[in-house]
């Protein structure tokens, strides 16, 4: 049988709310020693900090270069270098700026649709001069269970769900006759940019699924799918922050 592809209707664009503040840190968990910031790195062992003293010279004296005459105090040259010197900490000080960017942390991996899917994306997103997309565990699991719901009752509509109380950005997906895959998927997506108008930047049923992928302001990402008993397959992601906000179009879906 030809494999039969099918993309369910994009939500309704969103409307910004006067407190809906945009910024992936009200959607990142955030732990409190996160944004801990430490001197450590610059101090020594003795409880300084370490002063780069650039090219500035520093006339010290040497030891080994001391001249001792008979019956005359030995004396000295100075000679100059350049060096690193530490002082003791006491008190307020001015210190080296220390980096207040939060710790790394080990990326959720996701499985191997899920991978093919964000991979998919970034390589689509970069043609539009945007930033990637990082898999959510959070975001994975509640696209899981949506797409179980699909499959569980055939049915194929949005499950209009938000966030931690934001809205979330949602495309679906659903094919027959053949085996999703993260790819397929995606490209079915973006393959809308053939009917979106770039000089006149908005809303189109036809293109929601395009724009959402590429929205720029989006920063995290889930994907699951799940095969139904009559042999459909439903593929789901799932946005943070949404995309297709109105009036926001220009700023946010780039031209190649």
């Amino acid at each position: 049988m030809e494999g039969k592809i099918i993309k369910c209707v994009p939500n309704d664009p969103i409307e910004r709310a006067a407190d809906d503040i945009l910024g992936e840190e009200i959607y990142a968990d955030v732990e409190e020693n996160d944004t801990e910031i430490t001197n450590q790195e610059n101090q020594n062992q003795e409880g300084g900090i370490e002063i780069d003293a650039g090219d500035e010279e520093i006339e010290i004296e040497q030891p080994s270069q001391l001249k001792a005459t008979k019956g005359k105090k030995a004396t000295s040259k100075p000679v100059k270098t350049t060096k690193k010197v530490t002082v003791p900490v006491k008190g307020n000080v001015n210190k080296k700026p220390t980096s207040s960017k939060k710790p790394i942390k080990t990326s959720f991996k996701g499985n191997k649709f899920q991978q093919e899917s964000l991979e998919e994306h970034n390589i689509l997103r970069k043609k539009h001069h945007v930033g990637d997309l990082e898999l959510s565990k959070e975001l994975c699991d509640i696209a899981q269970k949506y797409a179980n719901k699909l499959a569980a009752t055939d049915t194929f509509q949005h499950s209009k769900s938000n966030f931690k109380g934001r809205p979330m950005g949602e495309n679906l997906f659903a094919c027959y006759g053949m085996e999703i895959t993260g790819k397929i998927m995606t490209d079915s997506w973006y393959d809308e940019i053939k009917d979106y108008n770039f000089n006149n930047p908005g809303f189109k049923r036809t293109t929601g699924h395009f724009t959402q992928v590429v929205w720029k302001k989006s920063k995290q990402v889930g994907f699951g799918f799940a095969k139904s008993k009559s042999g459909y397959y439903y593929g789901v992601a799932n946005y943070v922050p949404a995309g297709n906000y109105i009036d926001e179009f220009k700023e946010n879906v780039l031209n190649q």
